[in-house]
């Protein structure tokens, strides 16, 4: 967002537009006509909550849902954990450990969060509540610097929530995983310091994607970004007082 102009949430009708499929594995969603002749579905709803109706249409079109053991929750806003359960509360992902921040966790699942929250967010807090209660015995809570398994790593990026995390995929490049703490490469590379509106600590937010950009840029590191064009994968290069998105080849 500009500077200038306030952050505050959106009214539940404000126009978003992306495309899921099962975010909660920490992998991007599809996007694509292309991917969706890899049977994978993309989707385009007008608002974040239809986005969240359809995250389960989406995730049925990736791997068998039993053969996934291992689901990472970034932050628990619904177009990345509204796709958990299906009809009846029963987990659309039958065999799967999970994993959240403890943070995150925490502030969700408070109940007194409606009271402390504008009456527009009290859909987020129902959802969220629904959704990670669905899975508390089978829960992880992590921090920065815990290892999902072995080489991929948690960072913090709070900011757009309070437990909001990134992941760091070890390798011969690396692969740096922002999930929403980097949105639109058009904006948010050339203008970190911009704020966006469903940030919830706008402070947190703009100091944790400048690292994370300066990390990706110094280090030539790769970059999956959840809602970035297709195929969702780029480097961060410096350019002015800013950086670039460039697609990887």
């Amino acid at each position: 967002m500009p500077p200038g102009r306030e952050s505050g949430w959106p009214a539940e009708g404000s126009k978003r537009t992306g495309c899921q499929c099962a975010k909660t594995l920490a992998i991007p969603s599809a996007r694509t006509e292309e991917r969706r002749k890899r049977n994978t579905i993309c989707k385009t709803p007008s608002t974040i909550f239809e986005l969240a109706r359809r995250t389960l249409g989406n995730a049925i079109a990736c791997p068998d849902p039993k053969s996934i053991t291992k689901i990472v929750f970034t932050h628990a806003h619904p177009d990345h954990i509204w796709g958990t359960i299906g009809a009846g509360g029963t987990l659309n992902f039958p065999n799967a450990a999970y994993y959240v921040s403890a943070v995150e966790w925490d502030f969700w699942m408070d109940p007194h969060l409606t009271t402390k929250l504008p009456e527009q967010m009290h859909v987020f807090v129902t959802g969220a509540q629904t959704n990670l209660g669905a899975v508390k015995d089978r829960v992880t809570m992590v921090k920065p610097g815990d290892d999902i398994v072995t080489g991929l790593s948690v960072l913090d990026s709070s900011g757009h929530t309070p437990g909001h995390i990134s992941l760091l995929l070890a390798g011969s490049e690396g692969l740096l995983i922002p999930a929403d703490a980097i949105t639109e490469p058009a904006v948010y590379f050339p203008h970190p310091e911009w704020q966006f509106a469903y940030d919830m600590d706008n402070g947190a937010a703009v100091a944790n994607r400048k690292k994370l950009l300066d990390r990706a840029a110094t280090d030539r590191m790769k970059m999956l970004g959840f809602h970035w064009p297709y195929p969702g994968l780029g480097f961060a290069e410096r350019k002015g007082t800013g950086y670039q998105y460039v697609a990887a080849a």
